[in-house]
């Protein structure tokens, strides 16, 4: 279900490739292995599952190629996401310096559990329509729970990732001084 959230971006840059290729390599730390998760507590105390980071000062981790890159922003707290995007950008030389474009897309082992939620939104619905006519107060609240079921996994996971992915954007920009292109 995550594969849904992606995200495109495009940038440019008064710099050649290479330059902005160097400068991105100086702050990513390499990954070896490829992305992993791991359980981690959050801020709100509840046990989550995020991608691992390496330990590092650098404020970026993943691997720079020799005309693309696979990145994702080091958190620096507790507020990681499961949706957290990685960056996956080719940067193209342009008559004035280069072009960036960006795919983001969160880990494809990002899960929404959406399985669970609507097995659970279905019976508390078929539950609440066969109670109506009982009482139409609860068949009304309960089909409403339901429907605030069916529809949770989904928004948490595009607002998670909206969330993340602009501050991943924002931390790129800033990194490389680049200008959205759209």
């Amino acid at each position: 279900m995550a594969s849904r959230l992606n995200a495109s971006a495009r940038y440019t840059s008064d710099q050649p490739p290479h330059v902005l290729l160097d400068a991105l390599a100086e702050a990513v730390e390499p990954l070896k292995d490829g992305f992993t998760y791991v359980s981690k507590l959050s801020g709100g105390g509840v046990v989550v599952r995020v991608l691992r980071a390496p330990d590092s000062e650098r404020p970026w981790f993943g691997a720079v190629e020799p005309t693309s890159f696979k990145v994702v922003l080091a958190p620096r707290d507790r507020t990681g996401t499961p949706y957290q995007p990685i960056l996956r950008g080719t940067i193209l030389p342009t008559d004035t310096g280069s072009a960036v474009e960006l795919a983001l897309a969160p880990h494809p082992d990002a899960r929404m559990f959406s399985i669970l939620f609507t097995v659970g939104g279905g019976l508390l619905g078929f539950a609440s329509l066969l109670s109506f006519h009982e009482d139409p107060t609860m068949g009304g609240v309960g089909l409403v729970m339901a429907g605030l079921f069916l529809a949770f996994p989904s928004f948490r996971a595009r607002l998670s990732f909206d969330e993340a992915c602009a501050i991943s954007l924002s931390a790129l920009e800033e990194q490389l001084n680049l200008t959205r292109a759209d």
